[in-house]
């Protein structure tokens, strides 16, 4: 069996596949299906009140009217009180029953006493919510709710993924090569990527070995959530 030093990319291809076996989840959040219900009209309203836009539209001429059919609604989980704009967030279609003026210039910001902050760019609004307690009540509000319970779920996927992949990278800094490292966790080979096991299988010529890590530096790191994903990762298969 050859001897595999733990470099830099030898760790990013173990911890890649830690991110991928923990983010497997990801797949069913996104199938969930998110029914767009009819409430673009009252969602508009949030970033341009109906008497505003009664006016303005009073106020053009026939024959130059923007209006807009349709609006994009975005919402993000607050995780810590930090804006954190997932790739993950839900984002979805609103149909419009009414004649809006279309804001066709970007707003870097706007004001919703609802949201911990809330952008507009003149098709999506985005809404960073760190709770729903402040959410206006009605079935646009409702809607928004369950919008924010998948990012919800999102975020917390994000967080396990990244907590096992900071737990590995951490794991791995404590030896010099797979070896060692499979030796106390016999449970890694699961997040092996196959090119590194091809690696392992090859009759290595003969080295000197590089000296171990002395154990005084080494700490005791909690593998419990990487061992139970990977056999369930297994069980998959």
């Amino acid at each position: 069996m050859a001897i595999i030093n733990l470099t830099w990319e030898t760790v990013d291809g173990i911890v890649g596949q830690v991110h991928e076996i923990f983010n497997q989840e990801r797949n069913a959040l996104m199938a969930e299906a998110i029914e767009a219900p009819n409430v673009g009209d009252e969602v508009y309203s949030w970033i341009l009140p109906r008497e505003n836009n009664k006016k303005i539209l009073e106020a053009m001429p026939d024959w130059h009217k923007p209006k807009t059919k349709h609006i994009y609604i975005k919402v993000n989980a607050q995780r810590n009180g930090v804006n954190d704009d997932t790739t993950y967030a839900p984002i979805l279609r609103l149909n419009l029953k009414e004649d809006w003026y279309r804001l066709g210039n970007a707003w870097p910001g706007i004001n919703t006493p609802f949201a911990e902050f809330a952008a507009w760019d003149g098709n999506v609004l985005s809404l960073y919510l760190k709770d729903t307690d402040k959410v206006p009540q009605g079935p646009a509000g409702d809607f928004v709710k369950s919008l924010f319970a998948v990012a919800q779920k999102h975020n917390e996927l994000t967080e396990r993924v990244k907590q096992a992949t900071n737990t590995m990278r951490e794991f791995l800094g404590q030896h010099r090569t797979l070896q060692t490292a499979l030796k106390e966790c016999p449970a890694v080979m699961s997040y092996v990527p196959d090119w590194m096991k091809q690696e392992l299988n090859r009759v290595p010529p003969k080295r000197t070995r590089r000296p171990p890590i002395p154990k005084a530096e080494k700490k005791e790191i909690d593998m419990s959530q990487l061992v139970t994903q990977a056999t369930i990762a297994k069980l998959n298969l």
